[in-house]
């Protein structure tokens, strides 16, 4: 299960769901982006699977951030939000 970041906010989501990110909070990011925390996505198409790439850890303040819009998440199912409070 992982989450999008990109460049630009998905507008199709609430503007709270986008947490902001900078190259100073994420090292691999080249310019300001965002974490779409709306929609989580599950790794079990094998194309999919072979196209994610990790990037390292995420600092643990930018974990803390997720969790708390996860939490107050309006779409993401509730076996989902349990998930990722549990395991990030």
């Amino acid at each position: 299960m992982f989450f999008f970041i990109s460049s630009n906010p998905r507008t199709r989501f609430l503007p709270d769901s986008q947490l902001k990110v900078s190259p100073t909070d994420l090292s691999f990011l080249r310019k300001d982006s965002y974490v779409n925390t709306a929609e989580a996505v599950t790794c079990v198409i094998p194309h999919t699977c072979k196209i994610i790439k990790d990037f390292g850890t995420v600092p643990e303040n930018i974990r803390q951030q997720i969790k708390a819009l996860v939490r107050e998440s309006e779409t993401l199912p509730k076996r989902f939000i349990d998930i990722i409070i549990k395991k990030l």
